[in-house]
């Protein structure tokens, strides 16, 4: 996570913050946006189904999604890979 002081961090004088996670088939994540912000996903493997307020979204390697409400994302591993793996970015 950028943009603290969390150790391992990377700083890069900006107010984001940058993830990079690998989940197995079937692991599913939270991720809570703030009021304000904004939050790009972009897939690098795997497929993923993301879930928010707007409804439910199917992603594959090369697709990327912005999401500007307001909610709390769920991020499946989804498809036949045992690892899908993407970034989030979350920016104002």
């Amino acid at each position: 996570m950028s943009g603290s002081e969390v150790e391992g961090a990377l700083s890069i004088a900006q107010d984001i913050n940058l993830y990079l996670s690998r989940l197995e088939k079937g692991q599913q994540l939270e991720y809570p946006q703030q009021e304000e912000r904004r939050t790009h996903i972009y897939i690098i493997s795997g497929h993923v189904e993301v879930t928010c307020q707007d409804g439910e979204f199917q992603l594959k390697p090369g697709d990327a999604a912005r999401i500007q409400n307001n909610c709390t994302l769920k991020i499946l591993a989804t498809g036949n890979e045992e690892v899908s793996e993407l970034v989030l970015v979350d920016l104002p």
